[in-house]
């Protein structure tokens, strides 16, 4: 899906748009789908409103626009409750909207992007299993990665695999052009294919282990998990002197290993040994700072050391073993950290920073969130970011109530009604088309500045 202005022009034309949608009720604890023939009706404006808006058609996506509202609005009155509630069930119907996906014949496709021009192979597996099916993201750093495939029979049963060499492991070239490279193969493939958007796994070739660092803590609410596979190759690429190479080499201890559950990094060291000019060792304490918060933000998509979504593993073996025994990801977890590591990439999960800089002595900005649907409350700190957007739904919160919202770096306390919107829902799908991560209700300008004293 490639949403454009004209989605947004449309939304403006449902009935409703800025309001809930129907009288205040508590959530059932069990939602199950819509009922029919409601659902297939709405699933068939949806479907055409993604369709026109993939094509570009500013009448024909208004009208399937005003129809979804229609839709809607008709649900509430038969259900007596907010259909926005139900967020299972719209997974369900926009999961259908989608359509199903047409992947191209068994075996491996050479392709070429349509934004970037980035060329990507594309693995299809025989006899796959019916619905979608999980992606492995095979990262590589051109030239150093090699076209050689291991054999079909060496992919987990039924996995789409998309192979990707980058042309840097240059750190400021992965998380600028390296990332939108990816984003671009990664959206082809989810039209091309039917994929399980909660198994999407980045696992990184010999050299390509610090551009998967990077590209998935930018992005950890992306991926189910990151995998290192080779013998110490992770930090390979990074324009570091080998005095700094060696002092990375001995706090991580990365060594070959192909036993599970795989070798877990451990915490940031007290001190680095670093020698040269002070502007290059500044920027090599930056770089290193950098690595640290985006292992952190792979962590926190864990939940602990017991469910790392980050780890390492000797051979590319150990690392596909991993990823077909990992549970999928949490689309909305409760509670994580995030460190903001680069100006385009300060969303994870359910929040966006939309003000935030470096505080210049723990690295980049953080924030943490945590979500207590039993006292309807939030949690919020921040180090280095002025303020926050909010993404909400019932899994998270009940909106029906109000919601306090605790700022734990100052005396703060706010307390605020959430509107559940359509528009809402729809545009913040159109951003990211994910049947999985939905949210009918936001919050903006969550002010985390300091209090002046």
């Amino acid at each position: 899906m490639r949403p454009g202005a004209v989605c947004f022009a449309a939304l403006a034309l449902l009935p409703g748009a800025a309001r809930a949608l129907a009288p205040s009720q508590t959530v059932p604890a069990a939602v199950e789908p819509f009922p029919e023939p409601e659902r297939g009706r709405l699933v068939a404006a949806l479907a055409d409103w993604i369709r026109a808006v993939e094509q570009g058609d500013e009448a024909a996506a208004a009208a399937a626009a005003a129809a979804v509202g229609e839709r809607v609005d008709g649900l509430a009155r038969l259900l007596g409750r907010d259909p926005l509630a139900e967020t299972a069930a719209w997974t369900d119907v926009l999961a259908a909207a989608l359509g199903p996906a047409s992947p191209p014949p068994p075996g491996w496709h050479r392709r070429r992007s349509s934004r970037f021009g980035q060329d990507y192979r594309l693995f299809v597996p025989a006899d796959p299993p019916a619905g979608p099916r999980p992606l492995l993201v095979l990262l590589g750093i051109a030239p150093e990665a090699t076209g050689d495939e291991p054999a079909d029979s060496a992919w987990p049963p039924g996995q789409l695999v998309l192979r990707l060499d980058l042309p840097s492991a240059d750190p400021e070239q992965v998380l600028a052009e390296g990332r939108r490279r990816l984003l671009d193969a990664l959206a082809e493939v989810l039209r091309l294919a039917p994929v399980d958007r909660n198994r999407i796994h980045l696992v990184a070739r010999p050299g390509a282990g610090t551009a998967a660092t990077l590209l998935g803590g930018t992005m950890p609410h992306f991926f189910d998990l990151v995998a290192l596979a080779g013998p110490g190759h992770w930090w390979a690429g990074w324009p570091w002197q080998e005095s700094v190479r060696r002092a990375l080499r001995s706090f991580l201890q990365v060594a070959p290993h192909t036993t599970l559950p795989g070798l877990l990094f451990p915490t940031w060291p007290a001190r680095l040994d670093l020698s040269g000019p002070r502007p290059e060792r500044s920027r090599q304490v930056q770089l290193v700072r950098l690595l640290h918060a985006a292992r952190d933000n792979l962590l926190a998509a864990g939940g602990g050391e017991d469910q790392s979504r980050f780890l390492a593993f000797g051979d590319l073996a150990g690392a596909l073993a991993w990823c077909e025994t990992t549970p999928p990801r949490r689309p909305d977890p409760a509670s994580f950290e995030f460190a903001v590591l680069h100006p385009a990439a300060g969303r994870a999960w359910w929040a966006q920073a939309t003000s935030f800089e470096p505080d210049g002595r723990a690295g980049p900005s953080r924030f943490r969130l945590r979500a207590d649907r039993e006292r309807n409350r939030l949690e919020v700190r921040g180090s280095g970011v002025h303020s926050l957007d909010l993404y909400l739904n019932d899994r998270l919160l009940d909106l029906e109530r109000p919601i306090e919202i605790r700022h734990l770096g100052s005396d703060r306390i706010y307390r605020f009604q959430a509107r559940r919107s359509l528009t809402t829902l729809l545009e913040n799908f159109a951003r990211n088309p994910d049947p999985w991560s939905l949210y009918p209700a936001m919050i903006r300008g969550l002010d985390l500045q300091p209090a002046a004293r």
